[in-house]
């Protein structure tokens, strides 16, 4: 789900033609973005007047429609089975919502200050060609999400005027390995120094459609996950980088001792990508992301070659770590300019798997290189739970998140019985100690173990960070409306910072 309130729109540019932007949308309606298991997106009115909640539009993607040549025998007549039978398992993807520039094409908003409108809609020509877009005609509210366990496709909308969305493409996959596309995709800007220019992209991952395919090819698609790069523009007439549809195939894991076929999982990469600018430039320079096999990549984006980004290994787990990684990592920064990569494994929605979950932390040696992570300074391995004590087998239920130089995170655990709920905890670890980062919190709240964790009956939402206070939804189950949680972190240190994940202009 993706909430816009135009009124609350974040600042994702310093330039006056987002300030522009700004003005125009905050007059706009609220809107909720949902994505459901029928195939279809839906936007739902989210304002304070009597039209709340009521349904504004649904868009229901072309190649969820029988015939279309993206969509492999199981989906064939999935629209149909939709109709039928209401829903499919197989379309429940993730979705993300942006603010984006996409240099020459207007954004179909109306002029609220006397400006040049933007309403029209396509190529704006040469009106800022000669200098900054001073009206905000460049900047565009962009939607993409994943088809799902099932697909091979990702949707992009612009929906900067919510009543007026624009298709901007549907994107599909037609090679063997291709499926299963799960995870949120990224946005951010990539510079390309061959064009000399300054290009949105999405990125995102694939899995394996074919599961438990066993092969002594190391090439055979069916046992390589894939890193997709899009350019947001191309649909609007821009001749779009040439980025491989089949997208970049992942460095498999070689045989185990005295085996001849390489490992196959059911989900390959389904997880979500962290894209970041390293070097200031404005520019995505490097993106870390991790498989079901709870193998965590780095990939290297080329700024003088846009198709050819190298790909490597970042940190390989041990035989008794395998559980997969389906969430976004964290990646902050030392004091020293350090980057950290910080990852947890868990699922999207099962949280009685065997294998024990952990969270992880490794320091970048070559951060505009390839090389493979290394612990950060206060640890002896890579994961942290080993650092402050024995992995208790949970799994994070959202992105790690990184705040005054802790690193918060929930987990779930299994249940005990049928019948019972799952244990939620919400952890704090503090990044330059590698111990327990919660101060205190209010009567009622769960109880603090060591400042490293507090338990709850009940799964926990992704932590939001407000005025060193850290907020949670918990659904304890018992009333059927989730409580609001929230406790205080210890005192600030300044060693760690956020990296620049969000482009600013």
């Amino acid at each position: 789900m993706a909430v816009e309130a135009p009124r609350l729109i974040g600042r994702a540019s310093v330039s006056p033609a987002f300030d522009a932007y700004a003005a125009r949308v905050a007059v706009l309606p609220s809107v909720v973005y949902l994505n459901s298991d029928a195939g279809m997106l839906h936007a739902f009115d989210a304002g304070a007047t009597g039209t709340a909640g009521q349904e504004r539009w649904f868009y229901v993607p072309a190649a969820k429609l029988k015939g279309s040549p993206f969509a492999p025998e199981s989906e064939a007549n999935q629209f149909g089975a939709v109709l039928k039978d209401g829903a499919s398992p197989v379309n429940a993807g993730r979705l993300v919502l942006d603010h984006v520039l996409l240099d020459g094409w207007s954004n179909g908003l109306a002029s609220v200050d006397g400006s040049p409108s933007c309403s029209a809609p396509g190529y704006v020509g040469s009106m800022d060609d000669d200098g900054p877009d001073v009206h905000g005609c460049k900047w565009h509210r962009v939607l993409l999400w994943t088809g799902g366990a099932g697909s091979r496709h990702v949707y992009a909308l612009d929906v900067t005027v919510p009543d007026a969305p624009r298709v901007l493409w549907e994107r599909g996959d037609t090679s063997a390995g291709a499926g299963r596309l799960i995870g949120a995709p990224s946005v951010g800007s990539f510079f390309d120094r061959a064009a000399d220019e300054t290009r949105w992209i999405g990125a995102w991952l694939s899995g394996i459609r074919l599961p438990d395919t066993a092969t002594d090819d190391e090439a055979d698609p069916s046992v390589q996950g894939r890193l997709h790069v899009q350019d947001l523009v191309s649909a609007f007439g821009d001749a779009p980088t040439a980025y491989p549809e089949s997208g970049f195939a992942l460095p498999v894991q070689a045989p185990a001792a005295g085996e001849s076929t390489y490992p196959t999982d059911p989900l390959g990469a389904s997880g979500a990508v962290a894209m970041v600018d390293l070097d200031g430039d404005r520019a995505v320079d490097a993106a870390w992301f991790g498989d079901s096999t709870g193998t965590l990549y780095k990939a290297r984006f080329n700024p003088d070659a846009p198709t050819q980004p190298t790909i490597c290994r970042f940190a390989t787990p041990t035989l008794e770590e395998t559980a997969p990684i389906v969430h976004a990592p964290a990646l902050p920064r030392t004091g020293d300019g350090e980057v950290v990569v910080i990852w947890g494994t868990g699922s999207f929605d099962d949280y009685d798997i065997e294998e024990g979950g952990s969270l992880y932390a490794m320091k970048d040696p070559d951060p505009l290189g390839c090389s493979a992570g290394v612990p950060i300074d206060c640890a002896a391995a890579s994961s942290l739970m080993d650092a402050t004590g024995p992995g208790l087998g949970e799994f994070l239920t959202a992105e790690p998140m990184v705040a005054d130089s802790k690193v918060v995170f929930t987990t779930a655990r299994p249940a005990a019985g049928s019948c019972d709920a799952e244990q939620g905890r919400a952890y704090a670890i503090d990044l330059a100690i590698c111990e327990g980062g919660w101060g205190s919190g209010p009567e009622n709240d769960g109880t603090i173990v060591d400042g490293l964790y507090a338990e709850f009956e009940g799964v926990l939402s992704r932590p939001v960070l407000s005025h060193g206070e850290v907020y949670f939804a918990h659904d304890a189950g018992d009333d059927g409306a989730p409580d609001v949680v929230h406790i205080t972190l210890t005192s600030r240190r300044t060693r760690f910072r956020v990296a620049g994940t969000r482009i600013v202009h």
